[in-house]
């Protein structure tokens, strides 16, 4: 088993590197609310894959796959989120930098929420959901004790996504103090904001089949 276990990893580690909307939005909330709500927004996609790798134990990424209304609705879901995401990035870089008690504000920034957002980030992805679908019976051996072996790989999955945006806030957080210089900050929110943006629009379409 050790043999699969390092080949699944060295498969889920190149997948988890793949720039995509959590390192995106763990990038985004370390360098507005610092290295711990980073941290917590890491956590939270990490959840939200490893639970996704519960739902295709449980069989629901199948019933997902299977089903072309539901897959969509899950796609479209995702990209309203990240649509709301880059609106509120764009929408935050136009305010004022100091809140009402003179204080330099962080735009559109809320304290705590960074792991629901990558939570909500990673489950209203269903690629992720079918990545676990396509690769997992790959690894597991005929007549094997399925259970054990899906909890393992969902577990070292979500152990690699938590290692690599973690490295993602340690490599971001030194910045914090230069983004709050307004004009980095205008800067910033309307670039990462129309990343996301894009992201949702590209995602929409393809839901769409535009």
């Amino acid at each position: 088993m050790m043999g699969r276990l390092i080949a699944f990893a060295a498969f889920s580690a190149v997948v988890v590197v793949t720039p995509g909307p959590d390192s995106l939005l763990v990038l985004r909330n370390t360098l507005r609310g610092g290295r711990q709500e980073g941290f917590g927004t890491a956590c939270g996609a990490a959840a939200g894959s490893l639970g996704w790798g519960l739902a295709s134990l449980a069989g629901l990424t199948a019933i997902i796959a299977a089903s072309a209304q539901l897959y969509r609705a899950v796609q479209l879901a995702g990209a309203g989120y990240l649509l709301f995401l880059g609106i509120q990035g764009w929408r935050a870089a136009h305010r004022p930098a100091l809140d009402q008690g003179g204080q330099i504000a962080l735009p559109g920034y809320r304290p705590g929420h960074g792991f629901a957002a990558g939570l909500l980030s990673d489950l209203l992805n269903p690629k992720v959901g079918l990545f676990f679908l396509a690769v997992l019976p790959q690894f597991i051996p005929r007549h094997a004790l399925v259970t054990w072996y899906a909890l393992a790989y969902a577990s070292v999955d979500a152990v690699i996504a938590l290692g690599w945006l973690t490295a993602v806030v340690w490599l971001a957080s030194p910045a914090n103090h230069w983004i709050r210089r307004p004009r980095v900050r205008r800067v910033l929110g309307r670039t990462v904001g129309a990343v996301l943006i894009g992201l949702g629009i590209e995602v929409t379409a393809k839901a769409l089949h535009i």
